[in-house]
């Protein structure tokens, strides 16, 4: 009677793990092979986002788009169209994001003189710093300003709309002049007027007009003034102030003119 029971036991146990398996084999066969965006070029912009699976669970579990991505080339899902009715949106499914290129004469047009000399830089050079070093912000500055003096076409009525010219009416004629300032330091007229429309918010143009037009030879008529500025600080509070240093080396010369009258 035992040993009858015993192969009963082992039937039932034989049936139910064999049920079993081909339950597992027809999920297995059901299952599809996804991926988390419905458009196969697109991917996921939130991986970190929280997907409620399965569809209609309300106890606050679901899956990591992460997790869906992992999940979803091993067959997890029976049904990639239910899947991407979730997935898509969740998880931010779009066209991969190309990298910020700052081009300076506009996308798709090439520099028409990249061996020019500018402010130290050729314009090839200053193409390279635009595009791997400044922000994406201080693009438009380096479109208007470097643009100009590496022979981009600038000559849109609007092209200068909004851009502080240190020249006012006119892009600087010399632009490898160089201003001189008290301390010792010098700086390319150039990159005083990038500077001054990269903080245009805190600098007033009109006054940086003033206080750079004679140093950076703005005026065509005449021989250029001495390049004196009194600091290399671009803020307005930078006054135009006779230096302690200049007094001390015109003192001497001023007595021996005293004496000799």
């Amino acid at each position: 009677m035992k040993t009858f029971a015993r192969q009963r036991w082992s039937v039932s146990s034989a049936i139910i793990i064999l049920i079993s398996l081909i339950n597992l084999f027809q999920n297995k066969v059901s299952a599809e092979i996804c991926t988390v965006c419905s458009n196969a070029t697109h991917v996921m912009n939130d991986e970190t986002a929280r997907v409620v699976w399965p569809p209609g669970n309300t106890d606050g579990t679901g899956l990591e788009c992460s997790d869906i991505a992992d999940k979803a080339v091993n067959g997890y899902f029976s049904n990639c169209t239910v899947l991407h009715s979730y997935s898509d949106l969740i998880c931010q499914c779009g066209p991969e994001e190309e990298p910020f290129t700052c081009s300076l004469c506009g996308d798709g047009v090439e520099l028409p003189e990249p061996g020019r000399m500018v402010a130290g830089k050729t314009c090839a050079e200053w193409q390279d710093f635009a595009t791997l070093l400044a922000p994406a912000m201080d693009c438009p500055y380096y479109q208007t300003s470097i643009a100009a003096y590496c022979g981009c076409d600038s000559s849109q009525p609007n092209f200068f709309e909004g851009f502080c010219k240190l020249c006012d009416d006119k892009i600087l004629p010399n632009y490898n002049k160089k201003v001189a300032f008290v301390d010792g330091s010098q700086k390319y007229c150039v990159n005083v007027e990038l500077e001054v429309n990269i903080y245009s918010n805190n600098y007033d143009c009109a006054y940086q007009q003033d206080k750079f037009k004679t140093a950076c030879a703005c005026s065509s008529d005449g021989p250029e003034l001495p390049t004196l500025s009194p600091t290399n600080d671009l803020s307005p509070a930078a006054d135009n102030t006779l230096h302690v240093s200049f007094l001390f080396k015109i003192l001497p010369i001023a007595s021996v003119l005293l004496l000799v009258n």
